[in-house]
């Protein structure tokens, strides 16, 4: 018996290419994964800067209010002056946080939600990271993400 007859000749051909092809993709994608995204995104000369690092959202507790606890999310973006200063900041990114947290622990909704109060923020959070780090400094934070509930 000869299964190499008429139309199955070509179904065989047809499908040795299909899984031949098969394997050659799932070969590449196989090795396609992407690298995933750290906090650190690379330096921006063009903007006058060296370099901004975008934090993770922070969510914690500030002081109730009424007997009611409220709570602050912010995505710190920290302007860097010196290239260095990524490598520093990397190493003390969980000291910074913790930081963070305890000074918003600390700030009422209502000395938080004035526009005096973010600023105040701003420049305080600034002030502490620029303590944790040795030489290197922040020179400007935004937020990209300021919420309290």
């Amino acid at each position: 018996m000869n299964v190499l007859k008429g139309k199955n000749y070509f179904l065989y051909i047809l499908l040795a290419s299909n899984i031949f092809f098969g394997l050659v993709i799932f070969h590449f994608q196989k090795f396609s994964f992407e690298e995933p995204e750290t906090a650190i995104s690379s330096p921006a000369p063009s903007l006058g800067f060296k370099g901004v690092i975008k934090f993770p959202s922070i969510l914690t507790n500030i002081l109730p209010t009424n007997n009611l606890k409220r709570f602050i999310r912010v995505s710190p973006v920290l302007i860097l002056e010196k290239e260095q200063t990524f490598n520093e900041i990397a190493i003390k990114e969980t000291l910074i946080r913790d930081r963070i947290i305890s000074y918003l622990n600390a700030q009422s909704e209502e000395e938080i939600l004035s526009e005096k109060g973010m600023n105040k923020a701003k420049g305080s959070i600034k002030e502490i990271i620029n303590k944790l780090l040795d030489q290197n400094k922040v020179s400007m934070i935004y937020f990209q993400e300021f919420r309290v509930n």
